[in-house]
């Protein structure tokens, strides 16, 4: 994996998963989109480039951006389309509402992507925070669900484990509880989710016509766990 420079931004994405992302893109029409995880600054390129977006904002716990990202958004007049925030924690409720309430104004967003910290905790906070804020039919997206999997399959695999080694203790769930969670939410007919969907890639969340209190609003309304499917 290649360091971004001023010259060549890197993208941690195959062909494939970017064509999935033009054929999400290619529903909106100048979209307001947020992004969670700028990591190298190759994946805002790609959502300046092929969304052209209304607006793009950008979160990172990185103090800085990454090298190259800024000229190259200069260089082709997308800086005062993109706003990049950096030393920021994907769970802080405060400076994410403050940020979008200024930069939006009260326009509903069109896409949310999470690509950020792929932990449990971090990722349903932000959940709560911005699954309001999507307009009706607007999408969610949250990248890497199956990464704590992918990382336990390969350990076990490096240490001659079996196949069906004994259950790993974690600090917090796996990503893939928010997943089940979320195919809960589409256990009754109701306006608040009107899709779930599941790749190798992400989590694909769109929204229904309710409205929802972005300061009330928690994961937990959403599904009622009727057989303790959920931990």
């Amino acid at each position: 994996m290649r360091h971004s420079t001023p010259e060549l931004l890197s993208i941690c994405k195959n062909s494939a998963h970017v064509d999935r992302y033009r054929d999400v893109l290619a529903e909106f029409d100048h979209p307001r989109i947020v992004e969670l995880g700028i990591f190298r600054g190759g994946s805002i390129a790609m959502l300046a480039l092929i969304g052209d977006p209304k607006k793009l904002i950008a979160f990172d716990i990185a103090a800085e951006a990454p090298p190259g990202l800024c000229e190259f958004l200069a260089e082709r007049g997308l800086d005062d389309v993109v706003d990049l925030h950096h030393g920021v924690d994907q769970a802080d409720r405060e400076v994410l509402t403050t940020v979008l309430d200024e930069a939006l104004g009260g326009e509903p967003l069109d896409l949310v992507i999470d690509d950020a910290s792929h932990g449990y905790g971090a990722t349903r906070a932000s959940f709560e925070i911005l699954f309001p804020r999507l307009r009706s039919g607007g999408i969610y997206l949250i990248e890497d669900w199956a990464w704590n999997h992918i990382v336990a399959a390969t350990m076990a695999a490096a240490a001659g484990q079996p196949a069906d080694p004994a259950p790993i203790e974690l600090a917090e769930p796996p990503l893939s509880q928010l997943a089940a969670e979320l195919m809960l939410a589409m256990s009754l007919p109701n306006d608040n989710v009107l899709e779930v969907t599941v790749n190798e890639n992400w989590i694909q969340v769109r929204k229904g016509g309710a409205q929802l209190d972005p300061e009330a609003f928690r994961l937990g309304d959403l599904y009622v766990d009727h057989f303790g499917l959920i931990p």
